[in-house]
């Protein structure tokens, strides 16, 4: 059972740590975009861009709890 548990820490840090850059990145592109050069071109292309990342948000939740649980 141990070795299992160490197997799920494993695979929780590595998610953990792709899902919190991953919602940073989305974060950041949100808050960027409103009001950029590439806003304004896409608007007169006619598209409209955005980043969801509350999938990775509840992605880096679960892991961080399941870490600082079993730590």
């Amino acid at each position: 059972m141990d070795k299992l548990l160490n197997f799920f820490m494993i695979i929780a840090w590595i998610f953990a740590i792709i899902c919190t850059v991953a919602f940073s990145l989305c974060l950041y592109m949100n808050l960027t975009y409103p009001g950029s050069v590439e806003e304004i071109m896409d608007r007169a292309r006619g598209i409209k861009k955005e980043w969801p990342g509350t999938m990775w948000f509840i992605g880096a939740i679960i892991c961080w709890a399941f870490i600082f649980s079993f730590k």
